[in-house]
């Protein structure tokens, strides 16, 4: 145990040994044998790069379904060969031992992978309308296939599109729309529209038939007890007002005014 320690060994003058620094040193060869390790594996394995790895530079979307097209057709080739071996190993045999009609090696059932992809629906529906609008004649379990999508059997439920639920029709509209109007009879004889404007503006005495019944709790108060037990209870004669006639009369001023600006807006 104690040879490595006092162990020693004999250095001409001429020899220099130099400790190296792990710290010292630099990571970037490493990282570059070891990127290159892995592009060189992804494009044994996979074909090409930018389906496992992307760098930010090249990793764009049309090289990736380039590489991504590599990918599967790798996948197809390995498919065919394990088919093959399938065919040779598994089908051959049980074929050879229990069907009546083996005589020939060469013509017996194969396995195969089915590796057809559907194609895009929006793209592939969108086109096929264009082309039946054209006057194409294109068979349906064609169009099935491509899509797949499987004919439906007998009695079997089926995609349908929704119609709309129709509001119910109410009875009263219907009445209203059917229902014979007399036929209206306009008066012809020409009017100045100053004299329609003055006849259905309020008058004074309108005004004071009114507001005198309105305002009539408010004098009994003043003449029972006088101003200030009038103000005392204004509040609460307040909700005892009737003012929906006053409101009808200031409507038809509102109504007048609006007439007057519109008739004299040009003059």
């Amino acid at each position: 145990m104690s040879i490595g320690h006092n162990a020693g060994g004999i250095i001409p003058r001429a020899m220099e040994i130099e400790f190296a620094k792990a710290a010292d040193g630099n990571a970037a060869e490493f990282m570059a044998m070891i990127d290159w390790a892995e592009k060189s594996m992804s494009k044994a394995i996979l074909g090409g790069t930018l389906t496992s790895q992307s760098d930010g530079k090249t990793s764009t979307n049309a090289l990736g379904n380039v590489h991504n097209e590599v990918r599967q057709e790798l996948r197809d080739a390995d498919l065919k060969r394990l088919a093959a071996t399938l065919t040779r190993d598994l089908v051959y045999p049980l074929y050879a031992l229990n069907c009546k009609s083996f005589n020939d090696a060469r013509r017996i059932p194969r396995f195969e992978f089915d590796t057809a992809e559907s194609e895009d629906i929006n793209s592939f529906g969108e086109g096929l309308g264009k082309l039946v609008d054209i006057g194409f004649k294109i068979p349906l379990q064609w169009a099935q296939d491509k899509m797949q999508i499987p004919v439906a059997a007998e009695n079997e439920d089926v995609l349908s599109r929704t119609q709309p639920k129709a509001e119910p029709e109410d009875p009263r509209k219907k009445a209203i729309l059917s229902a014979n109007l007399p036929e209206l009879k306009f008066n012809t004889i020409h009017r100045d529209p100053d004299d329609l404007i003055d006849e259905l503006e309020p008058t004074a005495e309108e005004y004071e038939s009114v507001i005198d019944p309105m305002l009539k709790p408010i004098v009994d108060a003043i003449r029972t007890g006088g101003y200030e037990y009038a103000q005392t209870r204004l509040a609460e004669l307040y909700q005892d007002l009737d003012d929906d006639a006053l409101e009808q009369m200031l409507t038809r001023a509102l109504f007048v005014s609006d007439l007057i600006g519109r008739l004299n807006a040009n003059r």
